[in-house]
This record gives structure tokens, sequence and C-alpha cells, in this order.
């Protein structure tokens, strides 16, 4: 992914000691940020490094109301949510925008539909992150 509007090799993230206000250290929290998805402001997404798909959970789909997107079927189980294996809904295909005004990237995405409770509305996986 590459960032609009700056290029490649002066696009710098980076964290410093204002970044730590109100945090408690050490510590090893969730990185929980927002995110636009199919032209939705999406709260509570989780950044999961150690997850090998992206998953959108069901009732946020089912919230948003997409008209033009199809399921496409998917026969794989998924195991690490409730300790058992989980069979998904299906795959859907979406645009996700990470970022804000000049700095911000929008890639079409592929989410995993689960049907299963859940604090978060997406979790962002490897496919993401690579």
């Amino acid at each position: 992914m590459g960032v609009e509007g700056v290029r490649r090799s002066e696009a710098v993230i980076s964290f410093g000691p204002e970044d730590l206000k109100g945090v408690n250290l050490p510590h090893n929290d969730d990185l929980v940020i927002q995110a636009r998805v199919a032209n939705y402001d999406i709260m509570r997404v989780f950044v999961d490094s150690e997850r090998s798909v992206n998953v959108i959970f069901k009732e946020a789909l089912v919230q948003m109301d997409l008209q033009g997107y199809q399921l496409e079927t998917v026969e794989t189980a998924l195991f690490g949510f409730a300790g058992h294996a989980i069979y998904p809904e299906g795959e859907i295909f979406l645009p996700l925008t990470l970022g804000n005004r000049e700095l911000k990237k929008t890639v079409m995405t592929i989410f995993t539909v689960v049907d299963s409770p859940s604090s978060y509305i997406i979790i962002l996986g490897r496919p993401t992150m690579n």
C-alpha cells in the first residue's frame, strides 16, 4: 500500500513521547482504530497481525445494508474465535480506506463474514497488513 499525496520515500510513521499520554506502562494494549468501509465510518476495528483473514461480523454487514455487493461462498472453517470451528457465511470484497485527508489509501479488501458475537466490528489481519 502506498500513501496518496506523498511519495513513498517521504512518508514517515512514528510515535513519540506525546503518544504515551494516558498510557499506563508497561502495556500490551490491542491496536483498535477507525476505518472507512464501503462509505461507512467504522469504529472498533481491531488490528491483529496474527489473523490469517480480515473479518467483518455479520451483524455489522446487515446494519450497513449494502446493495450490489455479493457474498462469495467459503468452505473453510475458522478456528480461534470461540474455541471451536466457525464456518463463515462467505466472503465479500469491500473498499477499505485507512488514513485521512491527503494521507489516505483506499483498496478493495476481501473480508470473511462471520456470524458470531464480538466486541469489535472488523478484524484486520495479515492480508491487510501486507
